[in-house]
């Protein structure tokens, strides 16, 4: 539930998540129907966990991995936000850091992106043959 939208997101793909708690950023690996891995990470403030329910704020800034490039996306988004609601300065410093940090974490192969997630695609795909949902 996207809760400032006020909306649920469907999506009809497979998908890995990863939702480190003591980082300011998530990481999504869409499994397209053409076969295309998609990675798409969320800039936010650490995710919390209570009881069954996992939640986490979204800082707007995204990186996304497309085609073997990785780009920044919603920019405008994080531009606009900051006069909408007002952003703090430390947060907005935080989220270019964040942002920064990942790159970095990319750059250097750093965990999860050091092919962890990657070697749940056989699996996930294998699943996805049979029309396993779980």
């Amino acid at each position: 539930m996207h809760h400032r939208r006020e909306a649920v997101y469907t999506y009809d793909n497979y998908s890995l998540e990863f939702y480190p708690l003591d980082a300011d950023f998530t990481v999504g690996l869409d499994l397209e129907r053409t076969g295309e891995v998609t990675y798409y990470c969320n800039i936010c403030l650490p995710p919390v966990l209570q009881g069954n329910t996992l939640s986490f704020i979204d800082l707007d800034l995204d990186l996304v991995h497309r085609e073997e490039v990785w780009t920044v996306v919603d920019e405008d988004e994080f531009l606009e936000n900051q006069q909408l609601y007002d952003y703090p300065t430390d947060v907005i410093e935080r989220a270019r850091a964040s942002l920064l940090n990942l790159q970095e974490r990319i750059a250097q192969q750093q965990f999860p992106f050091d092919g962890f997630l990657d070697s749940f695609i056989p699996t996930v795909l294998q699943m996805k043959r049979r029309g396993n949902d779980t």
